[in-house]
């Protein structure tokens, strides 16, 4: 981490990252929100560019650039066109600083931290020769729902938004679900459970909800009907009501479709609701 964040002012560092998913040569950086540095690595396609880049928000935990589904999710991209920024979370692999565990409690100020490293990764990269500022895009997978909107909000470059798995609901109902599914162990799929969470009338936490609305912008969310950790019915619900509120917002579901909907083949889906978009 001292000969990257030596390199800081310097801008790109050397391309040598071993687990590049792009045929083009990738590059690596470092950008800065506030005391901490945070490592990336960009992917691209074959050709010199500039290319449309998806910026990739990680989930929650110790997620890294090199982790197994944000490679594999890089790889397909970069197959559709894009060129890919990935990066460690904070406290994690060659990023500095500590992890960020989120809570009710504590996710007024957690989400808007991770939206700012999202950020400042987003805008360094986006100054790179072979990426395209003017055509930025986000991917975001599980605990990203909450803050890539905020991302959004932020770079008026942003085309489109993806969230893999993740929710419509505020941080305090979604973790009451989590707690009477894998603390309490009922079962997530029964109608008692869900009858039981809706009484739920505790403290709200950070809920994007109005920052969706006030995004114009495409938006698909990728949600598996076999998930335990994601309220199926309520969150359709929710899309419902955004989409009466004017929210671009597309949701589609799979069966047989688990958290990051793992061993399923989902980019068709994507690709073809990228094709409506442009």
């Amino acid at each position: 981490m001292l000969q990257r964040a030596a390199l800081v002012g310097v801008g790109l560092l050397a391309a040598s990252c071993s687990s590049s998913v792009g045929p083009g040569e990738p590059a690596e950086g470092v950008a800065v929100n506030g005391a901490v540095e945070l490592s990336y690595v960009v992917d691209f396609p074959e050709g010199d560019g500039p290319f449309p880049t998806v910026v990739y928000g990680p989930g929650s935990g110790d997620v890294g650039a090199d982790a197994s589904s944000v490679l594999e999710h890089a790889r397909q991209l970069v197959a559709l066109g894009y060129a890919v920024v990935r990066y460690d979370k904070r406290g994690v692999g060659e990023s500095s600083g500590e992890i960020l565990n989120l809570s009710t409690a504590n996710s007024e100020s957690v989400v808007p931290d991770l939206a700012g490293d999202m950020l400042a990764v987003a805008r360094e990269a986006a100054t790179l020769p072979r990426v395209d500022g003017s055509r930025l895009a986000l991917f975001g997978a599980s605990q990203a729902n909450w803050y890539l909107p905020l991302v959004a909000a932020e770079l008026s470059s942003v085309r489109w938004m993806v969230i893999l798995t993740g929710g419509l609901l505020p941080v305090g109902p979604k973790n009451e679900w989590e707690r009477l599914v894998f603390v309490e162990g009922r079962d997530p799929f029964a109608q008692a459970t869900l009858d039981e969470w809706s009484l739920y009338a505790g403290p709200i936490g950070f809920d994007q909800r109005p920052v969706l609305r006030s995004l114009d912008l495409p938006m698909l969310y990728l949600l598996g009907e076999r998930d335990p950790g994601v309220p199926l019915t309520p969150m359709l619900g929710e899309a419902d009501a955004l989409r009466g509120d004017g929210v671009n917002l597309t949701v589609e579901t799979f069966p047989d479709g688990v958290h990051l909907l793992d061993g399923i083949d989902f980019w068709d889906v994507l690709s073809a609701w990228l094709g409506e978009q442009t």
